[in-house]
C-alpha cells in the first residue's frame, strides 16, 4: 500500500467558524494516465479508523465531503484493481481542496469494494471491466456475466453459454492460465472482481483474436458448490453443470463435471454444378427430408493447487472429455434436366473421440516484482469415425461408400515465462514449445495410413509501459515450425512476429489507438494428410502434404468517446495473408478434387460502429453494432470479392432481482477461398428471477421465426453449389435454466495462475459433405 501525508495544519483564526461549513473536496486519478477513476470508494475515518463519512467518485473522478467537524482525519481511497491509498488531513479547521489523489494499479485486489456503476478502464492492449453488484446479482455464472456488461466486439449467447470475437477465436483466462470456456461457466459470479479483455492481446498469446482473463478471489477455507442447468422441454437440448470445491489454507481441491447434448432434426438444400473438361455441364439438385443430427460430450476435471501468496502457485489438473455424434440424412437428388429421375441419396456416420490430458503449472514470486512460471501438458486424443454414403435409383445401388478412421495423437507442450514489472511498465519474455505425433488409420472404401510429427518452437519478448496520456506495447516473437510425413519430404520454416500498439488518451473520456502485427499460421495436421476421403459419386476430398506455413499481416484503428451513460467506438481493420492456405478443386478421371493449396493472397477489410447507452437509472442498458466486412481472395486460379453487411442490438433491463434480456442480429457471413459461410441469424429472449444461491429462468430462441436457416455458397469454376440448411428443433425453442450457487465458511486471498494449454487437434481429415 501506498501512504500518502499532506500535512494541513491549519490556525482556527474565528471561533464562529462552524463546523457544517467545512468541505473536504478533490480529484481521484490513475497515477499512471492521470484519467479520473469513477466511482471509487472514499471514506473519512479518524485517526483511531472511527468511521465519519463516505462517498465515491463521480466520472469525473471528483468527490466531496460536506459537514465535517475541525480535527485530525485519515482520508481512504480504494477501488478494485489498485491499491488503497491514504491520505493524513491533520488539524483540518476550514475547507479544503485535496487536488489530485493518485492510486497506483495493483495486480491483485486486496479487499472487497462495492462497485454502484460499471467502470472501464482501457489500455492499449486491453481494457479492464468492473462488473457491478447488480450485474453480478442478475448473472448466474462466468459466461453469461458478459451478457449484462455489455463489452464491445463480443456475441454473448445467454442462453447456451457461448461467446465469440468479431474476428477469431477467443482464448479464456482465470487469474492469467489459459482455461476452457466451461471452466469459466463453472465460476460464481460473486467471486469475479473483474475482467480484463484483451482486445489487443500482446505476443504471447499467439494469433488469437481476444483473450477474456477473469481475476478471481481465492478463498483460503471453505468451500463452494456450483450448478448451472440449461434444458429443453420441447426437444433434447440441454448443457448442464456442476462444480465443487474445497478449500484448506494453502490447498485447494476442485471436481467438475458437465454434460452438452443436442438432437435436432435437420434437413438441407442444394443446387450443385459440375462443369466437366469436354464442355459438358450438369446441374444437380438436392432437396433434403428431416432427418437428426445427434451430439452428447462428457466432460470432467479433477484439480489440485496449492497457493503461498506472494511467494508460488502450483497447480495440477486432470482432464478427461469424451464426445459422440450421430449424424443421418436422406435426400432426394435430381438431375434439373431430368427432374422425374430421383436418386434416394441417404448418409450418416458416427464418431467417439476420447482426450485425457494432465496439465502441471508452477509460479514462483522472486524480488523486486518479478515473477517466472512454467506450464508443461500432456494430451493424448483417440478417435473412431465412420461414415456411410449410398445413392440409389429405384433398386439400383450406384454408389456405396463406407469410411473407417482410427486416430491417435499425443501431444505435449511446454511453456515458460519471465515477468518483471517496474513503475513506468512491464516486460514479459518467454519460450514454448509444443512436439506432436499423430497415427490416423484409414479403412473401408479407400484405405491408407499416416503418420505425421510436427513441432513448433516460439520465443518472444514483450514491453508495455505509459508516459503522460500516451500507453505504448510492443514485442517481438520468432518461431520455428517443422513437420514430417512418413513417405514424404519434410519442411522448417522460421517466422518473425513482431507487434505494437500505442493509445492516446486525447480527453479523459476519449482515446484513439493504433497498432499493427505480424504473424504465421502453420496448417492443420488434416490440411497436410496425404490421404483421399470420397465424399459422393463426383467429388473427392484430398489433403497436400505440400503445404507451407504463411504470414498474416494486420493493422487497426480504434477511436472511443464516452460521456455519462453514453459510450461510441468507431473500429477499422485490414488484414493481408500472402501465401494463405485455402481450398482448390481439380477436375481429374471425371472427378472433382476438394483440396488445399497455398493460394496467392487473401484479405479483408472490416469497419464497425458500436454504440451502448446505459445503465438508465440502473435499470436499461442498449447496446448496438453495425459493421461491414469486405474480402478479396486471391487464388492461383481464381480471384473473388464479396460484401457482408450486419449489425447486432440489445436490450437489457435489471429491476431488483429481475433481469430480462433481448437480442436480435443478422448474420455475419465469413468468405475464405471460394466459399462463403454464412453466419447464424438468432434473435432471443429471456428472463431470470434471482433468489439469494438460487436463480431461475427461461428464454425463447427465434421466437419469431418457424425455422432456423443457414447458407453456404462455393464459386469455384468446375463446381459451384449453393446449399441451405434447415431446423425446425431450433426455432421457437423454449429453455428452463436453474442455477445453484452455495457457499460455506469461505475467506479469500490473492493467487494467480499464468499459463495453460492444451491440444485438441486429432488431424483427421473427413469425408463428409
Amino acid at each position: 500500500m501506498k501512504t500518502i501525508i499532506i500535512a494541513a495544519i491549519l490556525m482556527l483564526f474565528s471561533a464562529g467558524i462552524h463546523s457544517q461549513q467545512i468541505q473536504i473536496k478533490g480529484e481521484i486519478r490513475d497515477a499512471g494516465d492521470s484519467q479520473p477513476v469513477e466511482f471509487a470508494n472514499i471514506v473519512l475515518q479518524t485517526l483511531d479508523s472511527a468511521f465519519i463519512a463516505g462517498t465515491n467518485s463521480n466520472e469525473k473522478g471528483a468527490f466531496r465531503l460536506e459537514k465535517i467537524k475541525p480535527g485530525d482525519y485519515r482520508l481512504v481511497v480504494s477501488y478494485l484493481g489498485y491499491e488503497t491509498t491514504y491520505v493524513s488531513i491533520l488539524g483540518i479547521a476550514k475547507s479544503i481542496d485535496l487536488g489530485k489523489v493518485l492510486l497506483q494499479p495493483s495486480s491483485v485486489a486486496l479487499e472487497e469494494v462495492t462497485i454502484k456503476a460499471s467502470a472501464v478502464r482501457s489500455y492499449s492492449d486491453r481494457r479492464i471491466a468492473f462488473p457491478t453488484d447488480q450485474q453480478k446479482q442478475n448473472a448466474t455464472n462466468g459466461i453469461n456475466l458478459l451478457s449484462t456488461m455489455m463489452l464491445p466486439r463480443l456475441q454473448v449467447n445467454p442462453l447456451t453459454n457461448e461467446v465469440k470475437a468479431d474476428e477469431g477465436d477467443i482464448q479464456f483466462c482465470i487469474n492469467g492460465i489459459k482455461v476452457e470456456a466451461l471452466d469459466v461457466q463453472a465460476l460464481s459470479p460473486k467471486e469475479i472482481i473483474r475482467v480484463e479483455y484483451h482486445d489487443n492481446p500482446g505476443v504471447r498469446y499467439g494469433n488469437v483474436a481476444a483473450v477474456l482473463d477473469y481475476i478471481v478471489k481465492r478463498e483460503t477455507t471453505g468451500g463452494s458448490v456450483n450448478m448451472n442447468l440449461s434444458n429443453s422441454p420441447v426437444t433434447v437440448f440441454g448443457d448442464d453443470q456442476v462444480a465443487i470445491r474445497l478449500n484448506h489454507k494453502k490447498s485447494e481441491f476442485g471436481l467438475q463435471y458437465s454434460t452438452r447434448y443436442r438432437n435436432f432434426n435437420a434437413r438441407k438444400e442444394a443446387l450443385e454444378t459440375y462443369n466437366f473438361g469436354d464442355g459438358m455441364n450438369m446441374q444437380r439438385v438436392l432437396n433434403g427430408i428431416p432427418t437428426y443430427i445427434m451430439e452428447t460430450t462428457h466432460n470432467t476435471s479433477l484439480n489440485y493447487s496449492l497457493v503461498e501468496a506472494d511467494k508460488y502457485y502450483f497447480n495440477a489438473t486432470l482432464r478427461y472429455s469424451f464426445t459422440k455424434e450421430r449424424k443421418k440424412s436422406h435426400s432426394l437428388l435430381y438431375e434439373k434436366r431430368t427432374p422425374e429421375q430421383i436418386t434416394d441419396v441417404r448418409s450418416g456416420g458416427e464418431s467417439r473421440s476420447h482426450l485425457p490430458s494432465l496439465d502441471l503449472y508452477y509460479m514462483r514470486t522472486l524480488k523486486n516484482k518479478q515473477t517466472v512460471t512454467a506450464n508443461i501438458v500432456g494430451t493424448y486424443i483417440n478417435t473412431d469415425a465412420n461414415q456411410n454414403y449410398t445413392e440409389k435409383e429405384e433398386e439400383e445401388v450406384l454408389s456405396d461408400v463406407l469410411s473407417n478412421v482410427l486416430g491417435k495423437k499425443y501431444s505435449l507442450i511446454g511453456e515458460g515465462i519471465y515477468e518483471k514489472n517496474w513503475d513506468f511498465g512491464r516486460l514479459s519474455s518467454g519460450v514454448k514449445h509444443s512436439q506432436a505425433w499423430t497415427d490416423n488409420t484409414y479403412a473401408g472404401t479407400v484405405g491408407g495410413n499416416t503418420r505425421m510429427k510436427q513441432s513448433e518452437t516460439y520465443l518472444f519478448a514483450e514491453f508495455s509501459g505509459k508516459v503522460k496520456r500516451l500507453n505504448y506495447m510492443g514485442g517481438v516473437g520468432v518461431a520455428r515450425s517443422w513437420f514430417k510425413q512418413e513417405g514424404e519430404d519434410s519442411y522448417q520454416y522460421y517466422s518473425f512476429r513482431p507487434k505494437v500498439s500505442l493509445q492516446y488518451n486525447m480527453t479523459d473520456n476519449t482515446f484513439i489507438r493504433l497498432g499493427g502485427s505480424v504473424g504465421n499460421t502453420s496448417p492443420a495436421l488434416s490440411e497436410l494428410s496425404a490421404i483421399e476421403q470420397i465424399i459422393d459419386t463426383l467429388q473427392i476430398r484430398r489433403g497436400n502434404p505440400y503445404l507451407t506455413p504463411y504470414m498474416n499481416y494486420n493493422t487497426y484503428l480504434n477511436y472511443e468517446y464516452r460521456k455519462g451513460l453514453f459510450t461510441g467506438g468507431v473500429n477499422l481493420y485490414y488484414w493481408y495473408s500472402p501465401d494463405m492456405i485455402m481450398e482448390e478443386t481439380l477436375f481429374e478421371n471425371n472427378k472433382f478434387i476438394r483440396t488445399y493449396a497455398n493460394q496467392n493472397s487473401w484479405q479483408k477489410v472490416s469497419g464497425d460502429l458500436n454504440i451502448r447507452f446505459g445503465p438508465i437509472k440502473n435499470i436499461l442498458m442498449f447496446n448496438i453494432t453495425g459493421g461491414v466486412n469486405h474480402f478479396i481472395s486471391d487464388g492461383r486460379t481464381y480471384r473473388h470479392t464479396y460484401t457482408n453487411l450486419y449489425y447486432t442490438a440489445s436490450v437489457m433491463a435489471m429491476y431488483k432481482k429481475f433481469m430480462g434480456m433481448f437480442q436480435i442480429g443478422s448474420p455475419r457471413n465469413n468468405f475464405v477461398g471460394e466459399t462463403m459461410h454464412g453466419g447464424e441469424n438468432i434473435h432471443l429472449f429471456m428472463l431470470r428471477y434471482n433468489q439469494g444461491k438460487f436463480t431461475a429462468g427461461a428464454g425463447i430462441m427465434l421466437p419469431f421465426s418457424s425455422l432456423y436457416k443457414r447458407e453456404d455458397e462455393n464459386r469455384n469454376r468446375y463446381a459451384p453449389y449453393k446449399m441451405e440448411s434447415f431446423s425446425t428443433s431450433a426455432s421457437r425453442m423454449l429453455l428452463l435454466t436453474f442455477s445453484w450457487n452455495f457457499e460455506f465458511g469461505r475467506k479469500y486471498k490473492g493467487g494467480s495462475k499464468k499459463l495453460n494449454n492444451i491440444d485438441t487437434d486429432a488431424g483427421i481429415v473427413k469425408g463428409d459433405k
